[in-house]
């Protein structure tokens, strides 16, 4: 949530504009933004990709967006629907899907570039900067990202490939509150994200590197 109207007893920071998000470095790059000369969507794109680096599996680049936007030049409120684009294929099962039958296209990465574009001040280059950052250089593990790699079926989930055991089981063990997490894999595609937008997802290189390995599963 980004704003440039702060209603009492809020304390107001940056001029007048606050950043709430669900983890405090989030907040942190929403508001380097806006220090940076970006608007409340400009905060909004940065903030929210943060929060998929940070997000221990709740969300990510790999799933659907809603938003609710407003402007108060012209005083109109925008819904942004992007959820998932179901497959065609008539298999799918939701409950018991086929694997490689039942995966969903995402929308959250178009999301972003259309809010960044359509309302943003800054480039979704610049907005995309700080995540890219902190996926390069990496964060602290918190309490609850340590105990969600221990619960059983994330073990299952993320050991399931070679990048899941390295990086987030490195000799074996989960990584523990306090521990540093690099994800340089994450931080390549975002680096392609910016330098060649959304399509670099859906039509380029990475979208036929998935759609390959969906075929093969």
């Amino acid at each position: 949530c980004v704003t440039s109207e702060v209603v009492p007893p809020m304390k107001a920071n940056l001029n007048g504009q606050a950043v709430v998000t669900y983890h405090p470095i989030a907040t942190q790059i929403g508001e380097e933004i806006l220090s940076a000369g970006g608007n409340a969507f400009d905060a909004y794109v940065a903030a929210t990709c943060a929060e998929y680096v940070l997000s221990e599996g709740v969300t990510s680049l790999g799933g659907p967006m809603g938003a609710l936007l407003y402007t108060s030049k012209n005083k109109v409120a925008y819904y942004m629907d992007a959820g998932f684009n179901d497959p065609l294929n008539p298999k799918m099962n939701q409950q018991n899907p086929t694997p490689g039958e039942a995966v969903l296209v995402p929308g959250a990465i178009a999301a972003l570039e259309a809010i960044s574009k359509n309302y943003g001040r800054l480039s979704f280059k610049k907005a995309l900067e700080p995540s890219i950052r902190l996926a390069r250089n990496g964060f602290a593990v918190s309490k609850l990202y340590s105990n969600v790699l221990q619960s059983p079926l994330y073990q299952v989930i993320l050991k399931r490939s070679e990048y899941g055991r390295e990086t987030f089981y490195p000799k074996g063990q989960p990584l523990k509150e306090g521990d540093t997490l690099k994800l340089p894999v994450l931080a390549d595609f975002l680096e392609h994200l910016a330098k060649e937008g959304s399509a670099y997802a859906y039509t380029g290189d990475w979208s036929k590197k998935f759609v390959k390995q969906v075929s093969a599963n």
